[in-house]
């Protein structure tokens, strides 16, 4: 048993250590060093020698410096013919490499094969005697006897040849009458098939003529219909285009004037309405500002009232101190005498301007109290009336009030003036709207004279509409052309004949068809040159039938004379080159008995000198146990030695192959149980078993099966087994199926666990 695998210096492994158990998974993908691994454990246990294909395999792989060693327990020596031969499943490799000669084989059969008989001599006496040296005096005779065979059956092949000549030939007479008959057959056939088609075609013709006449009459009515419509058409026959353009252009000015005329009553009537909404709105204004402007009016009147009554200056007491102050200077100064006098008057003017100033003092205090009662009062009724707006409140002086109370009272005058203004501007447009609706009715009434002369010219004429004169005018053009046409082609059909006397003629003509029956509708133009190329082509078949049927006459009669003399002659001729024949491989055939059977007695003292029959049997037994561990149908397994082409199996139709004529596999699974029976037989107790993928071709259940062999041939045996695989399935049903199994995952880190 291996316990453990160092490579130094091999490929993917620079310097890496295994640990193996009994059972070893390899697991990697492709590129992993599945291989390398498998290359380095040959190395560690073989070591093969570089002058040998398989160590000059490695050295040009891995370079002469590769290291692979093993620890091994017990005794592990194997060559590199045993490790690939009996210890080895390379994937896709299905040879059992049983090459006669080789050390491992002569072993194999060694223990094998025991019994203490040696039949050396006889071996060697029947190895003389089915010799294929040319100095034997019996392979001098065969070879002899060979070239008589020879020569006698070369005549014979060419007496054969030319008698089977001679009777082709007399079938090939024999069988000219059939031809003639069928030629004759065909002649008839395509005769008949000939006069059937030209009594259509004669339908044909018939069927065209008919068609021919129905379509001349067909474009003399034609004709007439367009001469009709011509006559119906003289009033367009003259293009007068410009006349009608020249209304056309009138009526567009007109529908332009109206169009102009529209704009503008719509313009005015936008306007009036615009005139009508300002005054509406004046009127409203005056009718709100009425009762205000009265209030105004009189607040404003009773203001200038208050305002004039304190106007007046002094009051009535004041002018009376004033007075007598005055009088009693006057009186003082006229009584009175020099400066007394003066004093006197001094005094009295002093006095009176003291009491006209103390007057008008408390007059203008009581003024003013009685202004500011009367301004509140005012503005209270302002306010309780119109509301607190337009400033009135915040007025402080009693002309301040009187002013705005006369500006109120004076907007109802303003907007008197305007509702006047307004409706005057109403009026005017009033007129406006009214002289653009006049214009309007006369641009309407003048596009309407614009359209009844366009429709009176056209009815003139004897069109609804200008779009129809264009049309007809157009067509009495074409018409026109049309007409001398159809004329010069009725002319042409006529031959000189006038048109009505052609007419009667055609139409005799066509009535005489239909009443022998002439259908009015034949086939296509197509199907009639098919028949005519049928026709064609019938006629150059008749002609190269004749011709055929003349050649073959001709033939029947020369070759029938000289087959009957050459028959005759070869008849004794081929008797006797067959009697010879007969008797010279009557005579190599004993001497190649006599060489079969020295070469048989020669392979049965070889089988029975290696002991071979029973043992063989005992191993095919032991193989097919163990394939049909693998195949649940059973197959039989027969070795017939130890030759590779020698193994045969069972397939699944029960039929007996060899091992390269079986499917894959099957292959795969017969190499497997046979590795194992050799390899068991070739060595006494635990050995080495590797596989490297070697169930590619298996489906699961004979994987499965294979496994389950494995691990019974592992329980029985104690071998180790290693295997290779880059399936992970295949990974977990080993750790499934085996106990303790170690997986050594190869990839960038090499990694070892146990399942």
């Amino acid at each position: 048993m291996i316990r453990s695998l160092t490579f130094q210096g091999f490929g993917k492994f620079g310097r890496e250590t295994f640990e193996l158990s009994p059972v070893t998974v390899v697991f990697g993908p492709n590129e992993a060093g599945k291989t390398t691994f498998f290359d380095g454990l040959f190395q560690a246990l073989c070591r093969p020698s570089e002058a040998k294909k398989s160590g000059k395999i490695l050295k040009e792989r891995y370079g002469a410096a590769r290291q692979a060693t093993a620890v091994l327990s017990g005794d592990a020596a194997i060559t590199d013919e045993e490790f690939l031969s009996l210890y080895a499943i390379r994937a896709g490799d299905l040879n059992l490499r049983l090459d006669q000669g080789t050390d491992w084989i002569e072993k194999l059969k060694a223990r094998l094969f025991h019994g203490g008989l040696d039949p050396a001599a006889l071996i060697a006496e029947f190895q003389k005697r089915s010799s294929d040296s040319r100095s034997v005096a019996i392979n001098k005779e065969l070879e002899k006897a060979r070239d008589a065979a020879a020569r006698m059956r070369s005549d014979l092949e060419k007496l054969r040849r030319e008698r089977e000549g001679h009777l082709a030939r007399e079938r090939e007479v024999a069988g000219m009458e059939e031809t003639l008959s069928g030629l004759r057959a065909r002649m008839d056939a395509a005769r008949e098939e000939d006069g059937r088609l030209e009594r259509e075609l004669e339908s044909e013709e018939r069927i065209a003529q008919r068609q021919k006449l129905a379509a001349h009459l067909a474009r003399w009515e034609e004709w007439t219909a367009l001469e009709a419509e011509a006559r119906s058409l003289e009033p367009f026959a003259e293009d007068r285009r410009e006349e009608f353009e020249v209304l056309a252009a009138a009526g567009r000015r007109s529908a332009e004037a109206v169009s102009n005329a529209r704009g503008r009553r719509e313009h005015c009537a936008d306007l009036l309405a615009e005139s009508r909404s300002e005054a509406r709105a004046a009127r409203e204004a005056v009718e709100t500002a009425a009762p205000r402007a009265a209030l105004a009016r009189r607040l404003a009147e009773e203001a200038r009232s208050l305002l004039a009554a304190d106007a007046g200056g002094l009051g009535p007491g004041g002018m009376a101190g004033a007075a007598a102050c005055i009088a009693a200077a006057l009186a003082g100064g006229i009584l009175g005498r020099g400066l007394l006098a003066l004093g006197a008057v001094l005094a009295g003017l002093v006095g009176a301007i003291v009491s006209l100033f103390a007057s008008l003092r408390m007059r203008q205090s009581a003024v003013a109290r009685l202004r500011e009662s009367a301004l509140a009062r005012w503005k209270d009724e302002w306010t309780a009336a119109i509301g607190p707006s337009d400033g009135v409140v915040a007025l402080a002086s009693l002309e301040g009030f009187a002013k705005a109370m006369e500006e109120k009272a004076r907007e109802k005058e303003t907007g008197e003036a305007r509702s006047r203004e307004a409706a005057g501007r109403c009026e005017a447009r009033q007129a406006d709207l009214e002289r653009a609706e006049a214009e309007l009715a006369r641009c309407k009434d003048g596009e309407e004279a614009a359209h009844r002369d366009e429709r009176a010219w056209l009815q003139a004429r004897g069109a609804e509409s200008y779009a129809e004169y264009l049309r007809k005018t157009a067509r009495a053009a074409l018409l026109r052309g049309e007409i001398g046409k159809r004329r010069a082609e009725l002319e042409a059909l006529a031959a000189g004949q006038s048109s009505d006397a052609w007419r009667a003629e055609a139409q005799r003509k066509l009535r005489d068809l239909d009443l022998e029956g002439v259908p009015g509708a034949g086939r296509d133009d197509a199907a009639v040159q098919r028949m005519r190329n049928r026709r064609a082509a019938l006629q150059r078949e008749k002609e190269d039938i004749a011709r055929r049927e003349k050649d073959m006459i001709d033939r029947k009669a020369g070759a029938a004379g000289e087959i009957r003399g050459a028959i005759g002659k070869l008849a004794a001729e081929i008797v006797a080159a067959e009697d010879g024949l007969a008797a010279a491989e009557e005579a190599v055939r004993r001497l190649e008995l006599d060489k079969r059977a020295a070469a048989l007695a020669l392979s049965i003292f070889q089988e029975i000198g290696a002991g071979a029959d029973m043992l063989l049997a005992g191993l095919s037994r032991e193989i097919g146990g163990m394939l049909a561990r693998i195949l649940p149908e059973g197959r039989e397994v027969a070795l017939a030695g130890l030759d590779e082409d020698r193994i045969r199996a069972g397939d699944a139709a029960g039929a007996s192959r060899a091992l390269p004529n079986l499917s894959t596999g099957t292959q795969h699974a017969l190499v497997l149980a046979a590795k194992l029976a050799l390899a068991r037989k070739h060595r006494d107790g635990p050995g080495l078993f590797v596989l490297d993928e070697p169930f590619l071709a298996m489906d699961e259940e004979r994987e499965t099966r294979a496994l389950e062999m494995l691990r019974e041939f592992r329980l029985r045996h104690g071998w180790q087994i290693i295997l290779l695989t880059k399936e992970a399935r295949l990974r977990d049903k080993m750790g499934a199926l085996f106990a303790e199994t170690r997986v050594i995952e190869l990839g960038p880190r090499v990694r070892e666990s146990r399942i």
